[in-house]
């Protein structure tokens, strides 16, 4: 790929002194490993004394180190575990390397992934993966503009076509017109890079279910092997992996990131039913909160898990919908979720409404947890300006930091819609005792006359550390939805195949088991995929 520049002109970044801290630690990632002072201030173009400050600034927080001797500074140990948390979060290249690791054995060359940033626009070397004898050719994280070669080509034909083409737009349409008629007819572009005469890549878009580009598969091989018959073999080969890849994601089952779903068990049914049903070829994924089903309505995925509170505000466009969802479909329920309300036990006994006294948290903001919080809230008459005014602090963190919070003491309470019993928290209790808020009556009634979705529940005695009774609260299924356009029967096998292991998953998830969504969602305004409305009926 074609480097670029880690001075000003190939910087995106601006902002006075966080911007060239920003471009200092940018260096480090597109530049030389490591940088001496001086060095690094005239590769930026900035004053020594400037570059110095950033430096200690990331030095303090871990992100860069230096070495004692040599007054050289490398990425530090910070850097190195944001990159590890980042890979975890970043799927696409793990999504594509079994792909590209077979292609590339397939075609003895260098396969590799480079994925499209519209904010450049650019793309990237995200991945690459070689054949035995093969030796890479590309350096990761790199930039190129997208008319530097084959991988930003395609991309580039794709951005065109599924928007109103500008003037800018025409132009290069005019310019690459044979590269383009080529891919629309083949699948995929050869070119030869723009700064390199001894290679050629060919390469085949990735696309989402809405054929909007996600960047592109490409293989380079040495110019002296191309040859036509090379290249058409290649070709089709890449185009056919590309495609693969790119129908992972209009049949991706949304598993969630929520406190609701993100449990072992929603990645084990994903996992049995891809691999009992071939046909389905689901590919799990983590997703969560409203942009979830919005997904799965535009298309974006096969399957999703919801939380059945939440499905006729995303019918019915309430907020945090902008609009109605009215493609959504139900397959299946799972099992029931409580609302658990955590009060620290170090702390003295308090009220729903008290909870304004206390640092809480509900999960993201657009979560079904946090979205049923809040109109509880309002029930007791209150709003998020009260927690500040009473001394206490309503805060929207995802659940993962707020039970690292909770443990620490930096928060006093936390909310989440869960299978009890959680094994999280059990785990949490040893560190940090809890006591659970039951709801009353007064609380309950009236926003069971609001939602549909939700029942009067309990969270039975003695399913945590120092709960000796039940605990009163609302409860709401764990649903599997999907849109109008899935196959009936695809809908039909994938509610079978999820019965059939009913019985493993319950081992693994107690309380699981499978219903149809009308038996447990009375009124509930998102009608049932009349693939799953077959099945239950022959039951």
């Amino acid at each position: 790929m074609t480097k670029t520049s880690p001075g000003p002109n190939g910087s995106r970044g601006k902002g006075g002194a966080v911007g060239k801290t920003l471009d200092v630690l940018k260096a480090f990632a597109d530049g030389q490993e490591a940088w001496g002072v001086r060095e690094l201030a005239a590769a930026l173009e900035l004053p020594t004394s400037s570059v110095h400050r950033s430096l200690k600034i990331l030095q303090d927080h871990g992100l860069l180190g230096r070495d004692d001797e040599s007054g050289r500074y490398r990425l530090g140990n910070e850097w190195h575990r944001w990159s590890a948390l980042s890979r975890r979060q970043f799927r696409l290249p793990g999504l594509v390397r079994p792909v590209a690791q077979a292609l590339a054995d397939e075609l003895d060359s260098t396969v590799w992934l480079a994925v499209y940033d519209p904010s450049g626009p650019h793309v990237w070397a995200a991945l690459d993966v070689s054949a035995g004898t093969a030796e890479s050719a590309v350096q990761i994280g790199l930039e190129e503009p997208l008319t530097a070669g084959a991988a930003g080509l395609v991309v580039l034909a794709n951005c065109i076509s599924t928007q109103e083409p500008s003037p800018q737009d025409m132009e290069l349409a005019e310019r690459y017109a044979d590269e383009f008629a080529h891919l629309a007819q083949h699948g995929y572009i050869a070119y030869g890079d723009d700064n390199d005469d001894v290679s050629i890549s060919l390469a085949a878009p990735i696309l989402n279910a809405q054929r909007q580009p996600l960047g592109s598969l490409v293989v380079t091989m040495p110019t002296r092997q191309f040859t036509p018959a090379r290249s058409a073999m290649a070709g089709a080969a890449i185009a056919s992996a590309a495609r693969r890849i790119s129908m992972t994601f209009a049949t991706r089952f949304l598993t969630g990131s929520d406190a609701a779903s993100s449990q072992p068990g929603m990645q084990t049914l994903a996992n049995l039913l891809r691999v009992k049903n071939k046909r389905l070829e689901l590919t799990p994924w983590r997703s969560g909160g409203s942009d979830k089903l919005r997904e799965i309505n535009d298309g974006c995925a096969a399957y999703a898990t919801a939380v059945g509170s939440a499905l006729n505000d995303a019918w019915s466009g309430v907020a945090p919908y902008c609009e109605p969802l009215d493609r959504l479909r139900t397959v299946m329920a799972l099992t029931p979720l409580q609302l658990h309300v955590l009060v620290g036990a170090d702390l003295p006994p308090v009220s729903f409404r008290d909870l304004a006294t206390l640092r809480v948290s509900a999960g993201e903001r657009d979560y079904a947890t946090a979205v049923l919080y809040l109109r509880l809230m309002k029930q007791v008459g209150l709003s998020e300006g009260d927690f500040e005014r009473r001394g206490g602090g309503c805060f929207f963190l995802d659940y993962r930091e707020s039970n690292r919070l909770f443990q620490q003491g930096r928060l006093d309470a936390l909310v989440a819609l869960n299978a009890a019993p959680n094994p999280r928290y059990r785990t949490m209790a040893r560190k940090r005792p809890f006591r659970l808020l039951s709801l009353g009556d007064d609380l309950i009634d009236p926003v069971l006359d609001q939602s549909s979705g939700l029942h009067k529940g309990t969270i039975p005695a003695g399913l945590y550390t120092g709960q000796p009774d039940p605990v009163v609260t609302l409860t709401s299924p764990l649903v599997i939805v999907t849109t109008q356009d899935r196959e009936d029967d695809e809908v039909h096998d994938f509610v079978q195949a999820a019965t059939e292991h009913a019985d493993e998953m319950a081992q693994m998830k107690p309380g699981f088991f499978i219903q149809s969504p009308n038996d447990v969602l009375p009124g509930c305004l998102v009608e049932m995929h009349p693939g799953a409305a077959r099945f239950f009926a022959r039951k």
